[in-house]
């Protein structure tokens, strides 16, 4: 077999995998409630901060009666998670195979894993009526700025954004004005596509004020 037919036949396996994390995906959330995904760090524990906050925003949503969807990993996404269960709600977590070994997130209700990056944020995206943002690395910072790409699009319905922690966001917020509406990349409206809030309560009230409750 040639290589260019060997390449294309990995290809098809390939899409095939990927067919069937969608096809699941797609079949394991199709009960799911209304929902809240909430994003941010796996590399922080529960003495850090952001962890309080996070479990705050978990708490909050499924006392407000959303479900909480996460990356379904450690720091952020367990406190979150774990937050939404002590208030009664359901934690949903699309998980992803990584090279390097994670804490196990034990506060979960629904446990989807997935092999694909884009399989995963698709599944974290399109059930969700609003999207929270705590600091994060390189992946939370691709999801933001891929959700705000989806809205800015017309792909997504325009639903809330939040980011929770003023100087995190605020600096990257400062990119974006200064920076992509600065030279014309984007429109001065598309930077309002992302609210910024200083804690989990002030995140709150933004979000029910344009969500109301389920």
């Amino acid at each position: 077999m040639s290589s260019g037919w060997r390449g294309f036949a990995t290809n098809l396996v390939r899409s095939v995998r990927m067919w069937g994390e969608l096809v699941s995906g797609f079949w394991s959330l199709r009960k799911l409630g209304p929902s809240v995904t909430v994003f941010g760090s796996s590399r922080i524990d529960e003495h850090h901060p952001d962890y309080a906050v996070a479990y705050e925003v978990g708490r909050l949503l499924g006392a407000a009666g959303y479900d909480v969807v996460t990356g379904g990993g450690p720091g952020v996404m367990e406190a979150a998670s774990r937050g939404a269960r002590d208030a009664g709600a359901r934690s949903v977590g699309c998980a992803i195979k990584v090279s390097h070994t994670q804490p196990r997130n034990n506060h979960l209700d629904v446990r989807l894993n997935f092999e694909y990056f884009f399989v995963r944020k698709l599944m974290m995206v399109e059930y969700s009526r609003a999207f929270v943002f705590l600091p994060g690395g390189f992946g939370t910072v691709d999801e933001v700025f891929e959700v705000a790409t989806l809205i800015q699009t017309g792909k997504l319905s325009s639903r809330p954004v939040v980011g929770i922690g003023e100087q995190y966001w605020s600096a990257i917020r400062h990119t974006v004005d200064e920076v992509m509406v600065a030279s014309g990349a984007i429109r001065p409206s598309d930077a309002s596509i992302i609210h910024i809030a200083a804690d989990a309560p002030a995140a709150m009230t933004y979000l029910l004020e344009r969500l109301g409750r389920p």
